[in-house]
């Protein structure tokens, strides 16, 4: 088993769509080692230090590999590498959920505090034609915030425990979010003032619930952890946490990272347990089995 952690000066930017092995490109093969099958298990971003980095899980034949490649940063890439006999793993634990951040709740609120101000003032100007026959006037309003919901999170399948990248759209949801916010505040400023005959009083509880949704939705993170055990040993030898602890390579810029699901995430849920087992217990038929690229 190794743990190698070291910086590089000249790094192509990490590509998660790509079908990225290790061995044979950044770790030499032992005799007659090859790639039984790779996955891109995790996403990484320090926004801090502009860090973006993703985690790469490779099986060989062999050897258990795991990478974390950062692409660009404000310091020196990095690369986080870890090993370990396959022969020798003999449990995994894999944790797959949403977890708070406490710095997007702040970032959120002090988003819209600026952002929701500025919309108001922007639309109560093509608005102000309709002001004067108040039916029409509101119902333009709500319709037009019910667009800029809708368009928050109606075209977003995806539920935010889903997201699989470290760039997601959450900034774009709440931006939208705030266009409505900004829309229906024209309406709520007059909530003081609420007669039965008026919107104003379910205007503003529409736009505070909605405002309280908004941010609890851009405060959570999918997170993604895995650890590898090995026989004899208690702790793990191999382990991608979230968030990410500090470590020995580059302590401030990893201790502020999240660690996110990435685009195969799921898939070594599903698989990675079998895979090792068949290689395992079955040998050459079982590396057959999950075998990508048998020309290797």
């Amino acid at each position: 088993m190794a743990h190698i952690a070291y910086s590089i000066s000249k790094m192509q930017s990490p590509n998660p769509d790509c079908h990225c092995m290790i061995l044979n490109k950044s770790i030499a093969p032992a005799e007659g080692e090859f790639s039984v099958k790779s996955y891109v298990c995790t996403s990484l971003r320090s926004l801090v230090f502009n860090m973006t980095a993703y985690g790469y899980l490779e099986i060989t034949n062999k050897r258990l590999l795991l990478q974390e490649l950062s692409g660009h940063s404000l310091s020196t890439p990095h690369i986080i590498h870890c090993e370990v006999p396959l022969s020798e793993v003999a449990g995994i634990n894999i944790y797959r959920a949403q977890r708070f951040n406490g710095i997007r709740l702040l970032a959120g609120t002090l988003l819209l505090a600026g952002w929701v101000p500025a919309v108001a003032v922007l639309s109560n100007v093509p608005l102000l034609s309709l002001q004067s026959t108040p039916a029409s006037y509101q119902a333009t309003v709500w319709l037009l915030f019910a667009m800029a919901v809708y368009g928050a999170y109606g075209f977003n399948r995806q539920p935010v425990s889903h997201r699989q990248h470290a760039k997601d759209g959450s900034w774009k949801e709440l931006l939208l979010i705030g266009i409505g916010l900004g829309i229906i505040s024209t309406l709520a400023k007059d909530a003081v003032s609420y007669t039965p005959f008026s919107s104003s009083l379910p205007a503003l509880l529409v736009a505070l619930a909605t405002m309280a949704y908004a941010l609890v939705r851009f405060s959570q993170q999918a997170a993604f952890s895995l650890r590898v055990h090995t026989r004899g040993s208690h702790l793990p030898v191999m382990k991608v946490t979230a968030p990410v602890p500090a470590s020995h390579a580059g302590k401030a810029p990893r201790s502020t990272m999240s660690g996110q699901p990435a685009k195969d995430s799921l898939l070594v849920i599903k698989e990675l347990g079998a895979l090792i087992l068949d290689i395992q217990l079955l040998g050459e038929p079982g590396i057959d089995k999950w075998r990508i690229n048998k020309s290797i």
